[in-house]
């Protein structure tokens, strides 16, 4: 198409969205727009499906709504424009540039697509190595799309749905993902370093090598993700009981009720090697509970009751203790680095028998050969405790 063709398409497109006389929506479907100087242009609602708009110059250009179904936009300058609700299933943007862009409800799930062969296939988004720093993006759907290696540093990406995505070597540095769907999303080496992700959803979701420092975790579902091999620097991570595994949530509930009903109902939970790291468990009746080995790694525990629950082997690195019940508590060779156990009981705890008359037997909270290395112990009075071999910050 000549540049004054393509001039006369605009202009009636301009009249046909402001409703003037002699207006006629543009259709540039299919077109070879490759390289086109389209800056600052009216293609809102424009039908752009399967046009070839690569390298083209589309700084600021209005795309709201626009039908860009299956478009190439490889390597396409967007910087600036706006795609609010624009239909891009299918595209292809490998290493387009959306600096600063609003794609807010814009549309980048897959779409059939009709092969040389008549066949129908699926086809992808394709966003790997585009550039969206800085862009808004809320409420996006990028179901099983690529988007690789892209950038998207300091992006708004509130509410975007990215369920089954590839996203590994992406960079979200800075960027918003409150209630973002990530669940089943590969996320390997990507970068969430200072990342805001309280009440997104993980679930499922692939995070090897991926960095998480300094990034708010708070509420995020994590169910389903090892997160063994991730950087978690200074991360502000919470856990909510109703996110836990299921098999887990259950055995504490029959174990809560096993407590309050002397044994008449539910059962005692045993839950050995098991991850509660970053869980919250306050307040939790967990007296008497097998937890050996188990992991509790940032876990919040503060005021919840583990008295005679045996924790032998267990990790509790910077767990929240504060007002926790630890009497006669297990914690053989547990590691309480940095823990935090202000106000916690540690005393003995009186023995009673089956008809719940004391036996004039106490015992102990065990706490031989535990790591308490950068613990306050101030004011509590270990003498009462087994400490023996137990590695402690010396005053």
């Amino acid at each position: 198409m000549k540049d004054i063709g393509l001039s006369i398409v605009l202009d009636r497109h301009a009249k046909w969205v402001a409703m003037l006389p002699g207006g006629l929506r543009a259709d540039l479907s299919r077109f070879d727009l490759v390289g086109r100087d389209l800056r600052k242009a009216n293609l809102r609602r424009a039908l752009l499906v399967e046009a070839n708009l690569e390298d083209a110059l589309l700084l600021d250009t209005d795309l709201t709504e626009a039908d860009l179904f299956a478009a190439h936009l490889e390597s396409a300058d967007l910087r600036g424009a706006c795609l609010r609700g624009a239909v891009l299933r299918g595209v292809s943007m490998t290493g387009a540039d959306m600096t600063g862009a609003d794609l807010s409800d814009a549309d980048f799930r897959s779409g059939m697509v009709l092969s040389a062969n008549g066949a129908l296939d699926k086809q992808y988004a394709d966003l790997s190595h585009c550039v969206l720093d800085r862009s808004t993006v809320v409420r996006a759907q990028f179901i099983g799309a690529d988007l690789r290696g892209a950038s998207l540093i300091g992006a708004n990406l509130e509410g975007a749905n990215f369920g089954g995505a590839n996203l590994s070597g992406s960079n979200f540095s800075g960027a918003n993902l409150t209630g973002a769907n990530l669940s089943e999303a590969l996320l390997n080496n990507s970068n969430f370093t200072d990342a805001d992700l309280h009440n997104a959803n993980l679930k499922d979701a692939v995070v090897k090598n991926t960095v998480f420092s300094n990034a708010n975790l708070e509420n995020t579902v994590l169910v389903g993700v090892d997160m063994s091999q991730c950087q978690l620097e200074n991360v502000i991570m919470q856990v909510a009981f109703d996110d836990l595994p299921r098999h887990i949530r259950r055995a504490i509930e029959d174990h809560e009720l096993w407590i309050m009903s002397n044994g008449q109902d539910g059962r005692r939970a045993v839950l050995m090697n098991e991850d509660f790291s970053h869980a919250d468990l306050s307040g939790r009746r967990l007296s008497g509970m097998k937890l050996c080995g188990s992991k509790f790694v940032g876990a919040i525990l503060d005021r919840s009751d583990l008295s005679m629950a045996d924790l032998s082997d267990a990790n509790l690195q910077k767990a929240s203790l504060r007002d926790a019940v630890l009497l006669g508590t297990i914690l053989v060779r547990a590691d309480l680095r940095e823990a935090n156990l202000d106000g916690a009981i540690l005393s003995p705890i009186q023995l009673r028998g089956k008809d719940g008359r004391p036996t004039g037997r106490t015992m102990a909270t065990n706490l031989e050969d535990a790591n308490l290395i950068g613990v306050n112990l101030a004011g509590f009075e270990l003498s009462e405790c087994l400490t023996s071999g137990a590695k402690l910050t010396q005053n």
